[in-house]
């Protein structure tokens, strides 16, 4: 008989290893950037499931809790499912495409995904560990796009291979537009983990941060650039009104350092 700290190991394992999901890329198999990695990330979340039921059957007081977040992804998981039944192929809509991977069986399996975090990682210590994996993941997606950056000819998909000055890094995406969505998603993850790490360790997050946000304007995709500067906009509005009168100078201050910040990241990614 499995243990209950044995299962949320094996678990919590599973977890890691479908995060590397996005490092994945199978040039044998059609779609090599999309394909790949969802067929390893099914593979793997597949793996953990058995253990997972198990440990919510046997274990009754560690089976996840139905809160309104809950409650609201299976809704939509319900609706998914019956304009699937009512759409012009129940098949296509269940197995999806090979390019895209978008059908009902890849939500599913990201379905379990989430079960499995909010089942296993239920201290502060466990969620912050994971957010500073998906970071370390990113870190190592944005090293590539770096590279490939300065070096056009390792790109992946050779046949968009450009001048150092005009390629658009996609790293191990296959897809600028894709890299540049995962980039905004880690500058801002980055940020918020300044604010929830400790004194000693906080400020490594901000040049983690700008790393992000130099390799997304690599990728010469406007629609995040855009997205950006709203996000940071809106960002420091809710500071701003949030903090007492003493701390609204900082956050003038800090602003200010931003968009010079953001001037320079726009003079180094016209190198």
């Amino acid at each position: 008989m499995f243990t209950s700290n044995n299962l949320i190991k094996i678990i919590k394992l599973g977890v890691y290893a479908a995060l590397l999901a996005p490092l994945i890329y199978i040039p044998q198999t059609i779609f090599g950037t999309v394909f790949g990695k969802m067929i390893y990330f099914q593979i793997i979340i597949e793996l953990a499931l058995p253990f997972f039921i198990y440990l919510i059957i046997f274990y009754k007081d560690l089976r996840p809790k139905i809160d309104l977040l809950t409650k609201l992804i299976l809704l939509f998981f319900g609706i998914i499912f019956i304009s699937s039944i009512f759409g012009v192929d129940f098949s296509q809509s269940f197995w999806g495409e090979m390019s895209r991977m978008r059908g009902i069986f890849t939500l599913l399996h990201l379905l379990a995904f989430y079960f499995y975090i909010i089942t296993v990682f239920r201290t502060k210590s466990d969620r912050k560990q994971l957010l500073f994996f998906v970071l370390l993941v990113g870190f190592v997606m944005a090293i590539f796009g770096f590279f490939e950056r300065l070096y056009p000819q390792i790109n992946i998909d050779k046949t968009t291979v450009k001048s150092s000055a005009a390629h658009r890094v996609m790293s191990t995406t296959g897809n600028s537009i894709f890299f540049a969505g995962l980039l905004l998603f880690m500058f801002f993850l980055s940020v918020y983990c300044f604010f929830i790490e400790e004194k000693r360790y906080r400020f490594a997050f901000l040049p983690l941060a700008a790393f992000f946000a130099l390799i997304m304007f690599y990728t010469g995709t406007r629609a995040a650039l855009v997205g950006f500067i709203a996000g940071i906009f809106f960002a420091v509005i809710y500071l701003f009104f949030k903090a007492p009168k003493k701390k609204k100078a900082v956050i003038l201050v800090g602003f200010l350092l931003v968009v010079t910040l953001l001037a320079g990241i726009l003079g180094l990614s016209k190198i």
